[in-house]
């Protein structure tokens, strides 16, 4: 069923299920853990960004040093790059205990559902017990072509993931926000928006 906002691009069936499965470990380890550990998301997602961040300045102030080596540039960087390793050495360990922590309060069916969905896309072939552990664990998949991206919303949470599906409808604009389709990933807000006109 085709939605009214969306236009018809065709995209193979094996492109979108080898996206599923050649992200599997990624969407598993990302996926929501239910309405109680939002809050515990949130947080490990800024320090997930914090880490990128700090690997980022760890590799220029390198390049700093590499060729300014002996002068007081080089010097300061090597000082600096001291302070961010180490800052980095607590900001992982709080992404460790944290990620626990969500772990440890993920209720057993949340995780025992991610389990069966990340041994099905990683190991099995067959197709309908893919798609049977699929269903069983996800609420909707919508597919867009443009934006190269699957959109999952998850049957335990009302946020949404993404997970890059490369297709031939893909726009390649650099620096393009990827916004999720809402009106397809929510269907029933839709409809409760046009009873109450």
């Amino acid at each position: 069923m085709r939605g009214q906002l969306c236009t018809y691009k065709a995209v193979r069936y094996d492109t979108v299920e080898g996206s599923l499965r050649e992200h599997a470990h990624r969407l598993i380890k990302e996926a929501p853990r239910g309405q109680n550990t939002a809050a515990l998301q949130k947080t490990i997602d800024e320090l997930q960004h914090r880490v990128e961040g700090a690997d980022a300045a760890i590799w220029e102030l390198i390049d700093v040093i590499r060729e300014e080596r002996g002068s007081p540039e080089a010097t300061a960087a090597s000082k600096r790059l001291r302070e961010i390793e180490r800052e980095q050495k607590e900001t992982k360990r709080q992404l460790r205990d944290l990620t626990a922590q969500r772990e440890q309060i993920t209720t057993a069916s949340v995780r025992d559902r991610l389990k069966v969905v990340e041994r099905t896309l990683t190991g099995n072939k067959d197709p309908g017990e893919t798609n049977r552990a699929l269903r069983d664990a996800i609420r909707r998949i919508v597919l867009d072509p443009e934006q190269g991206r699957l959109w999952v919303r998850w049957h335990h949470s009302e946020e949404t993931q993404d997970v890059p599906c490369y297709t031939k409808h893909m726009s390649w604009e650099e620096f393009r926000e990827i916004k999720p389709p809402m009106h397809a990933l929510f269907p029933e807000r839709q409809s409760t928006d046009k009873t109450k006109d």
